[in-house]
Formats: structure tokens, sequence, C-alpha cells
């Protein structure tokens, strides 16, 4: 069975209140399992995408593979190790 992957979004943002405070927020769906997070670091960005219990739904890793993809774009010289 082929799976569908639909990356619903992966946001980088300026927040309103704080002026230049950056944050960092992904949301894939997979599957109907969904994992989504908003992050104030790029260190806690990158260690959220590959942390498996932070990505699960009902007992289930969601979106790893593109969640995989992301780590390899935004989080460079880091390594996945899961």
């Amino acid at each position: 069975m082929m799976k569908a992957l639909i990356l619903v979004g992966v946001v980088v943002g300026l927040s309103a209140c704080g002026g230049d405070r950056k944050s960092l927020s992904y949301d894939f769906s997979e599957n109907g399992c969904q994992t989504k997070h908003s992050l104030n670091t790029q260190q806690e960005y990158c260690d959220t995408l590959k942390d498996r219990s932070k990505n699960m739904q009902e007992g289930v890793e969601c979106a790893r593979r593109a969640r995989y993809d992301e780590f390899q774009r935004q989080c460079s010289g880091q390594k996945w190790d899961n």
C-alpha cells in the first residue's frame, strides 16, 4: 500500500510581541498520523524533529521520513542518530 505523505507546513516566523524573537514550527501528517510542534530555538527544533517520543500519536511514530528530510535541510552538522 502506498503511503501518502502530506507536508502540512513548516513555518519560521517572527513573534508579534517580542520584535525579533524567532519561532520555529512544523506540522507533518502521514496516513492520518499528525505531529506538530512550535519551538523557540534552532537546537530545540532539531532535537524535537528527531525525538520519536515527541512525535507519537496513539503509539505510532508520525511522519518519520518528512521529519528526517526537514532535519537534513535545517540541522546541518548534526546527526539524526535514531
